[in-house]
């Protein structure tokens, strides 16, 4: 009796698993990142959009709604799922009946018959953590890959934002020029009839109205190919008619907050946490398959009918697929290294990103700040002296003219200014593995 429980109790073992540690942890933090992905895409509810949309919600329509980022999701919930298989055993209990035909008693001739899977052996308790422990390195690795395409995600959409923005500004300074040559029209007619204004100022005026009407109509054409652009990134219905009219965030220095993160950036930045996770998954497949040096078994056990027992177990020479197993350990290792390279280079390159986007930052503010507290009050009094003495006659129309084009090209110059920022904000909050906040100075960047 007790080599049959013996035998029952080999079964059960057949089916055992070994419980990792982390893999709740990860099937948390899976579920935290996007609740939306569990949902099929037919029954969600994604953000409405309209003009005055916040750019808050143009971010979650865009990761409720991108094909790709949802397939990464989907991913490392796949990778999750592999973890309990690799921490199982790969064979399981079978079940057969044995009987011998040679004309004796049918009840002392046939057996029950329990067995391990032909086709599997058991796998050590240690194997099946280390085989686990891999399998969570790779969901490790296939979550890091889902958090940087989100962030990519969110500063492209930041980057159409505000080039859609840029471009409105564009427009409403072109539009100032137009007023303004509706301003020196009216001007000319009223010297004109006073016989003070000349052929040439007349020409000059048209010239300008004309040059002027063409910028603005070309800002006009393209402006739809950049909302068309917002809608595509954002997974918008683009045949809707949708007319979204973002604006260019204020010029916001480099905060204490910002540079404090810059200072220990390293610890979050997506592309750097992806190359740690790769490394530390080839440094666990390395380890499980280590474990093909060591022999496996299977079993075999038959009870019969007259209550006797029988157990047949069966232990692999891996040494016979030595030749094999070392090629195998052998390019684990060469994996292992290439890890390594990509991982001491991905340091590199992060640093050196976030140097040039806090350079870039400080740089673009040091220039906005310039130009608006000491540059722009010079245009404005040279803007009204010009329009003072032109409507004095002490003044030429060119003088006027050069005065109002340098005053919007300042203006102009400022916006661009505030677009590169903000773009160059987002990408360094992708640096920083934080959610863009690059249209909206608000919450720090800090974890």
């Amino acid at each position: 009796m007790s080599r049959a429980l013996l035998t029952i109790a080999t079964m059960v073992f057949a089916a055992c698993s070994v419980p990792i540690e982390g893999e709740q942890q990860e099937r948390e933090a899976a579920a935290a990142a996007s609740r939306s992905y569990a949902t099929p895409f037919a029954e969600r509810t994604l953000p409405q959009l309209r003009p005055d949309t916040p750019f808050g919600d143009w971010l979650a329509h865009a990761e409720a709604s991108n094909g790709a980022l949802e397939a990464k999701w989907h991913q490392w919930i796949a990778a999750i799922e592999r973890v309990p298989q690799a921490a199982t055993q790969d064979t399981q209990p079978m079940l057969g009946v044995e009987h011998t035909l040679d004309g004796g008693a049918a009840l002392d001739r046939t057996g029950l018959m329990l067995m391990t899977d032909t086709m599997a052996n058991f796998v050590a308790p240690g194997r099946l953590g280390d085989r686990g422990l891999a399998a969570l390195a790779n969901a490790k690795t296939a979550g890091a890959a889902f958090v940087s395409a989100r962030l990519q995600l969110q500063a492209d959409v930041a980057e159409r934002w505000i080039a859609l923005a840029l471009q409105d500004r564009e427009i409403t300074l072109q539009h100032r020029l137009v007023a303004a040559t509706e301003v020196l029209r009216a001007s000319l007619s009223a010297r004109a009839a006073a016989g003070l204004a000349a052929q040439r100022e007349f020409i000059e005026v048209e010239a300008f109205g004309r040059r002027t009407s063409a910028r603005l109509q070309r800002l006009d054409v393209e402006r739809p190919a950049l909302v068309a652009a917002l809608l595509a990134v954002v997974g918008a219905d683009t045949s809707a008619i949708l007319d979204p009219r973002p604006a260019l965030p204020e010029m916001a220095a480099l905060r204490q907050e910002e540079q404090d993160a810059f200072d220990c950036a390293l610890a979050h930045n997506p592309l750097l946490r992806e190359a740690k996770t790769f490394h530390d998954a080839a440094l666990t497949q390395l380890a499980a398959d280590e474990w093909e040096r060591i022999p496996q078994f299977s079993l075999r056990g038959l009870l019969m009918g007259d209550g006797s027992a029988m157990l047949q177990p069966a232990l692999t020479l891996p040494f016979f697929r030595s030749h094999a197993i070392d090629a195998l350990l052998r390019q684990r290792q060469s994996e292992v290294a290439a890890a390594a390279a990509l991982l001491r280079q991905a340091e590199r390159d992060a640093v050196a990103e976030l140097a040039a986007r806090e350079r870039e930052l400080m740089a673009v503010a040091s220039e906005h700040e310039l130009l608006q507290e000491e540059v722009a009050p010079l245009l404005e009094s040279s803007v009204a002296l010009a329009r003072l003495q032109w409507a004095a006659g002490q003044g030429g129309l060119d003088a006027w003219l050069s005065a109002t084009t340098a005053q919007i090209e300042l203006d102009r110059e400022l916006a661009q200014l505030q677009a590169k920022a903000a773009v160059a904000r987002a990408h360094a909050q992708h640096a920083l593995g934080e959610i863009a906040q690059a249209v909206r100075p608000g919450p720090t960047m800090a974890r």
